[in-house]
């Protein structure tokens, strides 16, 4: 089995390119620290690229902004010229404001939000073992999505997706457009209110029961 210090090395035999997407990067649960791709992987600035946007963290998605983080200069040139070539060089520049202003004045706001998602996480985590302990719950380090084993239902991943929703009236990501491994698992976007996390699982609990007798 490889080990983790040589995958750099394979990745310069190779001539290998790394685009490593941190735009969750921010959503983080506590105690748990992220490590950008650069940190972690010393000298790999010359053959990679860092993507990162305020859109998820601080929800300015409609403003089309992002950052891709380029080191290398030929790269960066090579880049650039492709973006100006598909007509997408030129920035949103109400974006370039609202990314600054985030970044730079954001630091509660991320922490907040950090808070209240980690509250929805364990309060979701407690709703399902006290009125769905059929269901497991996967505890993610980040993110605001939580994935949930469905599997115990005893459905395949066609009849599980009819039955979020038709019975339980839920719009999921189905686990497995991910991949087969994701077959009878559901992502929840918890990423809102309390209330509406609330209704949902109150929902999905309700059909469960149904389906149950």
């Amino acid at each position: 089995m490889e080990s983790t210090s040589s995958r750099p090395a394979a990745c310069l035999r190779y001539g290998v390119k790394v685009v490593s997407d941190e735009i969750h990067g921010d959503f983080i649960r506590p105690g748990i620290r992220m490590v950008p791709f650069w940190n972690a992987v010393p000298g790999s600035r010359a053959w990679s690229i860092l993507c990162t946007a305020p859109s998820k963290t601080f929800n300015l998605a409609a403003l089309w902004t992002s950052n891709i983080l380029i080191d290398d200069p030929a790269m960066r040139e090579a880049f650039a010229k492709v973006m100006d070539r598909n007509g997408t060089g030129n920035p949103n520049i109400f974006g370039i404001d609202a990314c600054r202003a985030a970044c730079s004045c954001g630091d509660q706001w991320v922490d907040d939000l950090n808070e209240y998602i980690d509250s929805n996480f364990r309060f979701m985590k407690n709703y399902l073992s006290a009125e769905l302990p059929q269901l497991k719950m996967i505890e993610p380090q980040g993110t605001y999505l939580a994935w949930v084993d469905c599997r115990n239902l005893g459905m395949n991943a066609r009849e599980l997706e009819a039955f979020m929703k038709q019975e339980a009236h839920l719009l999921l990501d189905e686990g497995e457009i991910f991949g087969k491994a994701g077959a009878g698992f559901e992502r929840f976007n918890i990423a809102c209110p309390r209330p509406v996390l609330e209704q949902a699982l109150d929902q999905l609990r309700d059909a469960v029961h149904r389906l149950e007798g």
